[in-house]
Order: structure tokens, then sequence, then C-alpha cells
């Protein structure tokens, strides 16, 4: 295997990488208790949280996507500590604003995690088993967000509403030190087949793209509105707390498993097992389930949510050899996670909770297109005369 597809570190280099992307993902994870302080506050309003929150991520998302064209790999270190720098004083800065400019300055500060996230992005991109490295990074992930989100809190966020900003300054201050350990450069990304040096996007690339939104936007859609669906079943809202608990836990036990599972298993097949039982667990939760039921049924909806995701990076492996599609994966996953929840917001009804279930089962209906396109589709870039290779 070429070098531009095996990453070739040792333990301490591959750890920096993976650490950069989990201090510059923190964001992702304490968004709400973050925002939410500072609108207690006065500092911004509701509508705005919605708003600071989807360009952050956007902004993100977008960067990540596109760094790859214009920085150069072979200066890795320095592209990642200046990004570093970026990151942490724009946290600062957001200490200082109010409103727009609030919402401006995090979008910046989205662009500068973008660039860090690239870098992460582009080592499991270029792994041997780069869904046991997303698989990796991701569970890694969760348990930190967890963590900050647990800690914020207890340090007195509520009332402090800075100590938000100033903690994701010191995770972006982090990131910027792990920068020092790891490569000073990656290999370029593979040739396509045709021997050409950059890969154009090809059918199965950009429906494996739209399949990671959908399924992203599935699950995202469904957790934010986890606290009315306990409702819907009658149950309490300590309920609610434990369920939401049992599914962050759950979440964890997935990304775990994903590592371990033997690596003949396909994205295919994964995908169409998840989005089986995921109907299934839509049915469940509109029957009114009891506390035990609703428990398990949160468990399984966890587990599959990180189980999946790590596959997503080997579907785009799989489609396009070159490793440039899966470069694009963590931007189609931030892209879901910001659509799910604002479609969502936009067709469900306080009075009528089953609509979040109904648009849930129309986002697996749009995975399972898309896999029977993946089925039928040949490699070769949109618009083309001519066939390419059959998936």
């Amino acid at each position: 295997m070429d070098a531009g597809i095996s990453h070739g570190f040792g333990l301490g280099r591959v750890s920096a990488v993976m650490a950069v992307g989990v201090f510059a993902l923190m964001i992702a994870g304490i968004q709400p208790v973050v925002l939410g302080a500072l609108q207690i506050a006065g500092r911004i309003t509701v509508s705005q949280i919605g708003v600071a929150a989807t360009f952050e991520l956007l902004a993100l998302g977008l960067m990540s996507a596109i760094a790859e064209s214009i920085f150069s790999v072979r200066y890795l270190r320095s592209i990642g500590i200046t990004a570093g720098i970026c990151l942490t004083a724009l946290n600062l800065l957001s200490a200082f604003l109010v409103g727009w400019e609030f919402i401006v300055i995090r979008a910046a500060a989205g662009l500068a995690a973008g660039i860090l996230l690239w870098i992460t992005a582009g080592l499991i991109s270029r792994s041997r088993a780069p869904e046991r490295a997303a698989a990796i990074f991701l569970t890694t992930q969760t348990l930190a967000q967890l963590g900050g989100a647990a800690l914020l809190p207890i340090i007195g966020v509520d009332s402090k509403p800075d100590l938000g900003l100033w903690f994701l300054a010191a995770m972006a201050l982090l990131a910027t030190l792990s920068c020092l350990g790891i490569p000073r450069a990656y290999a370029p990304l593979g040739r396509t087949s045709e021997g050409r040096g950059r890969a154009s996007l090809s059918l199965a690339s950009f429906v494996t793209l739209v399949l990671v939104v959908a399924q992203v936007a599935f699950v995202l859609g469904i957790w934010v509105y986890m606290d009315p669906l306990v409702r819907l079943s009658g149950l309490s809202p300590t309920i609610g707390a434990f369920a939401v608990a049992v599914g962050l836990g759950a979440q964890v036990v997935g990304g775990l498993v994903a590592m371990v599972v033997p690596a003949k298993v396909t994205p295919r097949a994964v995908f169409l097992a998840a989005g089986l039982i995921d109907l299934v667990l839509l049915v469940i939760f509109a029957g009114h389930p009891g506390a035990p039921i609703f428990f398990v049924t949160v468990f399984v909806f966890g587990f599959l949510w990180l189980f999946v995701m790590p596959y997503q990076t080997l579907m785009a492996v799989k489609v396009d050899p070159s490793r440039r599609t899966a470069m694009l994966v963590p931007f189609a996953q931030l892209l879901g996670a910001s659509v799910g929840p604002f479609v969502a917001s936009m067709v469900v009804k306080e009075d009528d909770m089953y609509r979040v279930l109904l648009l849930g089962g129309g986002w697996v209906g749009v995975w399972f297109v898309g896999l029977l396109l993946l089925h039928i589709a040949r490699r070769r870039p949109l618009g083309a005369k001519g066939n390419g290779g059959v998936i």
C-alpha cells in the first residue's frame, strides 16, 4: 500500500493528530451548554442560539472540506499551530461580544476549527483501516464532549457564562500544543484509477455523501426531540434525563464495538441493517412504550448512531480509492447535523410529535435509495459520457 494511503506514523504522532481533532470539535458537544448560558445572561437571543450554532458548525464543516485544496499537506505543523492560535484568540474574543457580532466571530472560529479537523480527517482517510481510525476518533471525541458537558455546570457556567468560552479557549490552546507533535507533512492523496492526479466527483461519491447527510440528519433530527418523545410516551422528565444518559453511554459502546468488528463486514450491510432496525425503533417510539422498553430503544438508537458513522468513511474509501471523497465525509456529517434539526423544526408541531418520527422514516428512505443507487451506479465523473468501473 502506497504512502498516500497508509500513514506510517508512530503512536505519538497519531495520538497528537487525534487530539487536535478532539479538542477542535469540543464545541460540537457543549454548544447547548455554552450558548444556553449566554442566552440566559442576555448576550444572545433564543433565536440567535440556533443561528450561532448552525453558522459555526457549517463553517467548521465547509473549511474541513475545502482545506485540502487551499493548504499544502507539506506544512501541516505550521498550518495547525496558526489555526490553533487563531481559534484560541477567537474564543477569547467571543467573551467580549454580543448579538450578531458574537455570531460572526463564532463563524470565524468555525473556520479555524475546520482547518484543525482537516488535519485529523487527513490522517483517518489515509489510514490502512479508515473505519477503525474513525471509530477511535469518534469514540474519544464523544467521551471528551461528555466530560466537558458535565464539567461546565459544576464550575458554574450558568452564573458565569464566560467560563464556557474560556473553556473553549483552553481546548483550542491544547489543540495548538498538540500540533507540535503532529507530522510535518502528509503524503499526497492517491491517484485515481484512470491515473489522474485529481479525482473528479463521481456519481457514487456524490450519492455516498448524500447518504451520510441523510444518516446524520436522521439521528440528530430524532435526538434533539428526545424529551418531547418521552412526554409522548407519558413518561416523567426524570425518565427523559436518564434516557439521554443511556443514549450517550450507548454511543460509546457503539464506537468501541465498531473498532473490533471484523473487516469483512461491508458498509452496505451495516447501513442496510441499521436502516431496518431504525425503522423498527421509530415504530416503538410511536407506540407509547413504558420506561423499560423506552430505555432499550434509546440504547439501540445511541449504539447504532456511533457504530454506523465509521462505516461512512469506509464507504467513501471504497467508492473513491483516491480517498478524496473520504476527506469530505466530516463536512457531510456536520451538514447532516445542521440539516436534521432544522428540517425537523420546520415540520414538527407542538401538538403532533408523530411528525418527527415520520420525518425520521423519510430520512431512512433517502439512505435506502442511496444504497440502491450505489448498487447500480457506475463510478464516473458527473455528466461524463461513457462507463467507468462498476462499484
